[in-house]
């Protein structure tokens, strides 16, 4: 397929549009990295939630049976991914875990790698529930 030719116009919009994108990048790590970035639990829907723009949530679910906690999804939008909005989440759940006497099972990839990168949260796991899954 032969490559048209750049018009004056696509020269004067290139470079505006990369502008924007660079800039909105820019924003959305900031907004990640602050304070701002408030992790909401909803009991009533088995989550914590994170309002990133508007329309875009982060979002850590699970289900409690007994006295364990199993964490079924961790997401982010692609978008706000790499920015440590998942960590946050998780960090925001284990503290809501360890506060209430539960026990942790990861079911979702996120959530077990997370344990195997943050050794200091691996007494929260429910070893017993794991093995019984295994």
């Amino acid at each position: 397929m032969a490559r048209r030719e750049l018009t004056a116009r696509d020269r004067r919009v290139e470079p505006q549009v990369a502008i924007r994108l660079s800039r909105r990048k820019q924003f959305l790590g900031r907004l990640a990295r602050s304070s701002a970035m408030e992790v909401v639990h909803e009991p009533e829907r088995s989550r914590f939630a994170v309002h990133l723009a508007p329309g875009a949530y982060a979002f850590l679910k699970y289900e409690i049976r007994g006295k364990t906690v199993y964490i079924k999804t961790v997401y982010t939008p692609p978008e706000f991914r790499g920015r440590g909005v998942a960590t946050r989440l998780m960090e925001t759940a284990l503290k809501w875990v360890e506060e209430n006497g539960y026990k942790v099972v990861p079911v979702c990839s996120f959530a077990a790698s997370f344990f195997e990168k943050h050794p200091e949260w691996r007494r929260l796991l429910d070893e017993s529930a794991l093995a019984a899954e295994a």
